[in-house]
Order: structure tokens, then C-alpha cells, then sequence
């Protein structure tokens, strides 16, 4: 049967052809007296045409394409998902994952080409069969505003979700940012329920891992059981609220990566943070909420943060979608090295994976079992070489203590568990002394460096964070990280080795740190050691006394003859000036000066270990005892400097060069100065080429001058000795 050619077209597309003479007989007929013509058919242009199709078609994909369930409106499973407003990042709708048999509802990111699902609903509680089997499927929302997935064969609800009150005009739309709420008056009214308040295994930007006090939830990342399969696994990633706030992932009961606490820019275990473009990250730690988050700057950059259940290129990778490689960059993850793990060096030691082993002990502690250490492993950690000297005495718990710090850089600091947070006003300086007055403080660090300080990069952090227990999971790193200072005995304090390890037989590797800017190296005495080489610092054994301390000679087992300075209870000189002379005459080793051998500290007692000098020293030679005559030579050199010779023809002294040539000999005058003269008689001042006269110590003789000599261009002075003992000029 074929269409009359009059009848009107079946086709689609709008009818581009109309007749706008009247139908009726009377509107046809001519008007009288004028002539009749028929009025013809006007036809639309092709353009006009195919923008009518292109109106209807846009609507009409409109109609299809929305972001929200309302009551009477479900969404099924054989529909079109739902589609963010404003840029259309995001998909809602019924999937089922590679390899499984179960449909799902959730959100996915609609500008990628690889579907990633990013948020599941009834993860738990899945529809039997895949989404083709299940088109009757629906997402809906009732006009109480409960929102529900329910399986078409006969409606069961598997998921729901019921508002604590009656919504007015309730829908469930799907955000921008892939935040799915329920809310009422349809669009814009008040959020009764989000999707990110229960986040799946993707953490997005504006998405908040932690607590929240307010709405009572604690916001958890939870790895799918496997890749088919959207159901809880093991892995867990939570935010620990004790102490210093921290997260960590746990696999099962076993906790197998810590972040360690926010600096103020990052978490200490994730020190390359600082190194992120186009990234903001955020902490907030108040009474409302523990939660960290972050955000993307550019808008075209799809990121996300999502935990897995098997960690072959970690449990917890930050992803980047490249369009150009059609693929998801890795662009961090963790854990990713043997120091990521929790703990692997126990209490009171120190992970570096850039040594072999990796697993050392702080300075001043030793492997608490020495066969496990010996066989790298290291979970049973270390212990204290030498207790820590520190005593609360009085009614006012007044606190005694030898102890120092020593400074950890570059670490990730230890488990913050149980540690204590005091006064985020407090400077460095002010922890540091808390902690000293704290017996049980064990180590302390900056709480937020986001001023530069902290970080041994200048400044000072502010806040304080201290550990009142074994410091457990510390490792350090290359570079960035935080500046720990771990608090030990005054005997550990001096030895800093040229090295931030060094070796002991028997124990392994030491991490040493640094408790001063430069490095040197000085034995450690046993106090034992030093009492019996004094004879018990015997009266008959003592060779003076200064402003340190009393002074006692005594003999080491192996004949070595030394000299024993001992710190004075008595002395206003402490544990600073101690610390200062040996810096200074440690690196001041020289043949012309006495040589310091080593020191001891046991308590209070602070003992610095001097060569024996045993003809005394060359001022007493010289204007003390003149009986005795010394085998040096005194020599008068061609550009007439003054020179002392030693046996070895070594120069142990010289004068300044004369400002003329002369033949010059050397003169000790009965007014005491010391003088080198063109002839040899020193009578005569006009021949005088040098005097010491000229360089006053600490004496102003009758004849000596005080004052500037200008012809001369010095500039006389009287200098103290710095003590009795020590001639060198004083303060």
C-alpha cells in the first residue's frame, strides 16, 4: 500500500513546508473586481530547518541527561546516569566492576575515558547479578526524602538512606565536585545527608579524612576486598586523634604505614609535600574537627588519593589522569620503602634507607638484644648507654638535671601517640626547657614549622610537642623533614663523631646527630678510670687550682702521665663552659699547646683529661724558676725576627719582623723587658728593633707604656689571664 503523496510526511524532522491560504471555499473565493491569483506554498530555508532539528535534539538530550532523583522521578538502571551540573565532572548511576556479578551504584568521573569509580552506595549490599540483568534497578527518592536502591524483580531495598526529618520537596542530586546529597526544595535547600560524609577508598579534593565532633563521624578510607569486588577489605586508612594527631593505614589489626603528625606545612612522613605544584593541602585541628584534606588549583587537573588492597606500587597512591596518555600517573605513594613500614627499628632507633643496614641506634643507646641486631633485625629496638641524671627535690618539685639534647635533622619524628601537646604559642627555646624540667621527657620537637623553623633551615618553630616514652618509628630522610632533639645523658653529649654514624664493636651502627654545628672527635674517660689514675684525686696528686676547678696529675694504666682538670661544685663555671673549653681546645690541637686527651661526665662530675706537661709551662720557665736553662735556641733571623728553636729546629715562637734590616741579638734587660737590638748590647734604645715591652700581658711594669703609640701604630693593652692556670688573655 503506498502514502497518498497529499498525506502528511512520516519523517522526523520538523515540517519545513506550510499553505497559508484559507481551506474554505469562501476565503478561496476572488474578491469582486479583482483579478484572482493563487497563492503558492512558502518554503523554509535548509539552515532554518536544520536548526529546528538541532533545538529539538539538544532539548531532547537535555531531557535525558539531568543530576538529580526526586519523588515520581527514579533513576533506573537502564538509564543515562546522571550528570553534574556546572562542568559535568561526575556520573551517578548502576555499574557492575570487571570480573564480578553484582551491580552497584556509585560515582565515577565522567571525562575519563578508563571509568574509575570513585564512591560506592551499597557496597555492602549489592543487587545478584550483573547490570544488563538488572534494568529494572532503581535509585530513588520518596517524598519523606528516604533515599533508596532497590532491586526491580520485586522491589527489595538493598541501601537506604532516611533523613532524621521530613524533607519538603526532597532530591538526591549529584554535586559538581562528586558529593552526592540529599536535600530539600530540590535545589539549593538544606543538605540532609552527603556522600562525603562516607567515603569509599578515593579521597577527592574538598573531601575530609578525620573526625568531625559536630556531625559525630569519623571519616575513614577503606580499600575495595579486591578489584572486582567494592566490599570493605582490610585496609583501612584513619585518622589517630591521640596525642598529635596522625594517620595511619592499618592492614587488618596490624598498623602498616604512619603519616606522622602535621608540621604546619605537612605530615613529617611525607616530607616531599613541599615539593607539589598547584596543590594546597589542609589541616584543621580544632574542637569542631581533626580533619586533613586538599585542593587542585587548575580545574582541568583530575587528582585523586585512593587506597588499595594490594600494594604492589603501594596501599596509598595519589593519581593524576593524563589525557594525552589516556592512563592514570602515579604521582606518590607509600608505603614505598623498608623505613615506610611502622617501626622497624623498634623504640630508640632510626631508619635511613640510603644506609646499610638500615636500622641504627640513636646516640647514647645500644641494641636492647644484640643477636637480633646482629641478624638486621631491629624490632626489639634500643637502650639508654647511661641513664639520664634528672631529680625533682622539695616541696616545689624543683628539678635537677645534667642532661642536654641532642638534634635529629631530617626526621619524620617518632609515633605521636602518646605524646604531649603543650602551648602552640611556645617558642623552641621554651619546649626545650619544659622539657628539661620534665624527668620524664625523652624528646621534644617544634609542633608547626610553617614559619621555616624546626627545620635547621633558621628560625624557630613554634608550639611543642613532647615524648614522654621509647621514640618509636623515627626515621630520617636526605632531605626536608623536621628537627627532632632527643634528650640524653651529659656523658653522651661530647663525642660527636666526623660522621652521623659511627661504629661500635658488637652493637652495630650508632646514628649520632649532632648536638653542635661542627663535628669533632674526643674518647670518653670512665670515671673509674680517671679516680684510679689520681690515686682517688689524692691531695699529693693535686698541682693547683683555677677558676674551673682543682687540677690533679695522675697516671693511666699504660704509664701515659696526664693532667685532671675537675669542675668545682664551688665553680660559677657549668655544664655551657664546659661544653665550650672542650669545642675549643679539641679543635685547637697543636704541638706549641697542651693537648686535651679526652673528658668524663658521670652525674654532676665533669673531667677534662690533659697531656702532662711535664717541665711545667714556658711562662714558668721564663720568669719563675730561672735556674732552669732550656735546650731551645734563640735565634736572631736574617730579616731580623726573634725566633725560638726547639731541639727539632722547629720554630716554637717569633717576634714580629723589625721595620729595618738588622743584624739583631735578643737581651732580657733587669726592668723585665725582652728585647731585640742591632748590637747585640740592648743598652742602647735607639737600636732597639723589637721589645716586649711593646706587647703587654697582663702586667704594667715601671718603664712599660699603656696607650696608643702612634708613631709606633699599636695599640698597648693590659689582658687578663683567663684563669690562674691559664695565661691565655680572658674576657
Amino acid at each position: 500500500m503506498t502514502r497518498d503523496k497529499s498525506s502528511p510526511p512520516s519523517s522526523k524532522m520538523p515540517t519545513c513546508m506550510t499553505n497559508t491560504a484559507r481551506s474554505s471555499d469562501a476565503a478561496a473565493a476572488p474578491l469582486p473586481g479583482r483579478r484572482h491569483r493563487p497563492r503558492r506554498p512558502t518554503v523554509a530555508s535548509p539552515v532554518l530547518c536544520f536548526l529546528l532539528y538541532l533545538l529539538r535534539h539538544l532539548a531532547a538530550c537535555h531531557a535525558a541527561t539531568r543530576d538529580a532523583v526526586t519523588p515520581g522521578n527514579p533513576l533506573t538502571a537502564n538509564e543515562t546516569p546522571l550528570v553534574s551540573g556546572g562542568d559535568g565532572n561526575f556520573a551517578l548511576g548502576f555499574f557492575t566492576p570487571p570480573g564480578a556479578n553484582s551491580t552497584y551504584v556509585g560515582v565515577w568521573y565522567n571525562k575519563v575515558s578508563v571509568r574509575t569509580v570513585v564512591w560506592v552506595a551499597n557496597r555492602e549490599s549489592p543487587i545478584a547479578g550483573a547490570v544488563d540483568a538488572n534494568p529494572d534497578a532503581t535509585l530513588s527518592v520518596s517524598a519523606t526524602g528516604t533515599l533508596a536502591i532497590a532491586a526491580g524483580n520485586n522491589s527489595t531495598v538493598v541501601w537506604s538512606v532516611v533523613a532524621k526529618s521530613r524533607l519538603a520537596n526532597p532530591a538526591a542530586r549529584i554535586m559538581d565536585n562528586g558529593n552526592l546529597v540529599l536535600l530539600s526544595d530540590g535545589n539549593g535547600g538544606e543538605v540532609a545527608w552527603e556522600g562525603f560524609d562516607y567515603p569509599t577508598d578515593t579521597l577527592l579534593p574538598e573531601m575530609k579524612l578525620g573526625v568531625d565532633y559536630v556531625k559525630r563521624r569519623n571519616r575513614t578510607l577503606t580499600a575495595w576486598k579486591s578489584p572486582s569486588d567494592p566490599a570493605p577489605g582490610p585496609v583501612v586508612m584513619a585518622m589517630d586523634t591521640s596525642g598529635d594527631p596522625q594517620v595511619f593505614i592499618w592492614d587488618g589489626p596490624t598498623k602498616v604505614w604512619r603519616s606522622g603528625p602535621w608540621d604546619g606545612v605537612q605530615f613529617t612522613g611525607v616530607p616531599d609535600t613541599v615539593t607539589y605544584s598547584g596543590f594546597t593541602f589542609s589541616f584543621i585541628n580544632n574542637a569542631q574537627e581533626v580533619t586533613y584534606s586538599f585542593q587542585v588549583h587548575n580545574v582541568s587537573i583530575i587528582s585523586r588519593l585512593g587506597l588499595n588492597s594490594t600494594g604492589n606500587n603501594g596501599l596509598l597512591q595519589r593519581s593524576t589522569w593524563v589525557e594525552a596518555a589516556g592512563a592514570w600517573n602515579l604521582y606518590w605513594y607509600a608505603p614505598k620503602d623498608q623505613c615506610d613500614a611502622v617501626s622497624p627499628c623498634g623504640p630508640n632507633g632510626v631508619c635511613d634507607t640510603n644506609e646499610m643496614p638500615v636500622c641504627a641506634c640513636l646516640r647514647g643507646f645500644t641494641p636492647k638484644t644484640p643477636a637480633a641486631w646482629a641478624l638486621r633485625d631491629g624490632r626489639d629496638g634500643c637502650v639508654r648507654s647511661t641513664p639520664l641524671h634528672c631529680q625533682e627535690e622539695g616541696a616545689n618539685k624543683t628539678t635537677t638535671t645534667s642532661d642536654g639534647f641532642v638534634v635529629v635533622r631530617h626526621a619524620k619524628v617518632p609515633d605521636t601517640e602518646r605524646s604531649v601537646v603543650d602551648d602552640m604559642g611556645m617558642s623552641l627555646e621554651q619546649c626545650r626547657q619544659a622539657c628539661l624540667r620534665n624527668c620524664s621527657c625523652t624528646a621534644y620537637a617544634a609542633a608547626n614549622v610553617s614559619g621555616g623553623g624546626g627545620h635547621g633551615i633558621g628560625g624557630e618553630g613554634m608550639g611543642c610537642v613532647m615524648w614522654t616514652t621509647g621514640l618509636t618509628d623515627l626515621r630520617v630522610y636526605p632531605d626536608f623533614g623536621q628537627d627532632l632533639f632527643v634528650r640524653l645523658a651529659a656523658a653522651d653529649l661530647i663525642v660527636v663523631g666526623s660522621s652521623k654514624w659511627s661504629s661500635s664493636r658488637g652493637t652495630g651502627r650508632r646514628y649520632e646527630g649532632s648536638s653542635h654545628d661542627d663535628d669533632l672527635e674526643l674518647p670518653i674517660f670512665d670515671l673509674g678510670t680517671i679516680a684510679a689514675a689520681t690515686d682517688g684525686f689524692s691531695v699529693n696528686n693535686k698541682l693547683g687550682e683555677g677558676g674551673f676547678g682543682p687540677v690533679y696529675k695522675g697516671t693511666l694504666e699504660d704509664g701515659q702521665e696526664i693532667a685532671v682538670k675537675t669542675l668545682s661544685k664551688t665553680s660559677v663555671q657549668g655544664l655551657d663552659e664546659f661544653k665550650n673549653e672542650v669545642m675549643l681546645i679539641a679543635k685547637l690541637q697543636h704541638r706549641n699547646l697542651v693537648r686535651l686527651l679526652g673528658c668524663s661526665i658521670s652525674g654532676e662530675e665533669r673531667i677534662l683529661v690533659y697531656e702532662y706537661m711535664v717541665n711545667k709551662s714556658l711562662d714558668y720557665l721564663l720568669f719563675e724558676k730561672s735556674s732552669v736553662v732550656l735546650d731551645w735556641e734563640i735565634r736572631s733571623l736574617a730579616d731580623g725576627r726573634l725566633v725560638i728553636l726547639d731541639r727539632q729546629n722547629v720554630i716554637v715562637w717569633s717576634s714580629p719582623a723589625p721595620t729595618r734590616n738588622v743584624t739583631a741579638a735578643a737581651q732580657l734587660r733587669d726592668d723585665g723587658n725582652f728585647v731585640l737590638s742591632a748590637d747585640g748590647s740592648g743598652s742602647d734604645n735607639q737600636s732597639v728593633a723589637w721589645q716586649s715591652f711593646y706587647y703587654p700581658t697582663d702586667t704594667l711594669l715601671p718603664g712599660m707604656k699603656l696607650g696608643v703609640d702612634t708613631k709606633a701604630g699599636i695599640t698597648r693593652n693590659i689582658t687578663s689571664w683567663n684563669t690562674p692556670s691559664d695565661p691565655s688573655p680572658g674576657a
